[in-house]
């Protein structure tokens, strides 16, 4: 929506999806295209995803939230509601200053996003 009716904002859309290119999933790869697609109608896309796990992606205007983590500790219920509360806290700012919320897959980060969108 543009900001306080004016119509030369661009549409703020926020794409939240688990994985991005490089990594070859359709996760990763649909909402960088969809993202390019919507660059010609004066939308301003921004991912929030998790970094790969050998380096980050050359996607512009990707940010990234922390992985919940592999062991046993994070596992449990604790690590789970840690891993939420900093997954929200990368997500939350970027939320807010969007106009659309496009959740793209599955795993805690789509879930986070979900429940604070």
């Amino acid at each position: 929506m543009p900001v306080n009716g004016d119509l030369s904002s661009p549409l703020r859309v926020l794409m939240v999806t688990p994985h991005l290119p490089p990594e070859w999933a359709a996760n990763a790869i649909l909402p960088v295209q969809l993202g390019s697609a919507l660059d010609s109608f004066r939308t301003e896309c921004r991912f929030l995803a998790h970094a790969s796990r050998d380096q980050r992606s050359g996607v512009p205007h990707a940010y990234y939230a922390p992985r919940r983590g592999r062991g046993r500790w994070w596992r449990t219920k604790i690590g789970a509601l840690i891993a939420a509360v900093r997954i929200a806290m990368c997500a939350l700012p970027l939320i807010k200053s969007s106009d659309v919320i496009h959740l793209h897959g599955n795993g805690l980060i789509v879930e986070i996003a979900d429940w604070l969108a």
